[in-house]
């Protein structure tokens, strides 16, 4: 299975970063970026086979195209807060985790007023 070989290489990356800040602390914060973002790397694979069916569901169902390309947006977006977060969280700085995480839903909610728009030139022209 695929999921026990992610675990795996996570596990040693974890082993690796608490074997380096023995050692080396300057260097786990780079050694733990560089292990998330192979981690990340692994799963583009998956990444792109989801956007290649949610495309086609899209396309079957007569939405926008432009509604789908807010959603890919604000799911990217959500990862990407969720990854600086934590890593400024396991970092200790806690509080800019916190700024990371409340911009990043500030962002996520600017990127859907057009959906939301949408939603209610829909039901204003059903009342």
């Amino acid at each position: 299975m695929e999921i026990i070989k992610v675990i795996l290489l996570a596990l040693v990356i974890v082993f690796t970063i608490v074997f380096i800040k023995q050692l080396k602390p300057e260097f786990a914060l780079l050694v733990s970026i560089a292990g998330s973002l192979i981690l990340l790397g692994y799963v583009f694979g998956y990444i792109s086979n989801i956007i290649t069916l949610v495309n086609n569901l899209i396309s079957k169902t007569g939405v926008g195209q432009k509604f789908f390309t807010i959603l890919m947006k604000a799911i990217g977006v959500g990862y990407l807060v969720e990854f600086a977060s934590s890593i400024c969280r396991d970092n200790g700085n806690t509080s800019i985790a916190d700024k990371v995480a409340l911009i990043g839903k500030i962002y996520i909610l600017s990127l859907s007023i057009p959906i939301i728009s949408e939603i209610y030139e829909i039901i204003s022209g059903l009342l």
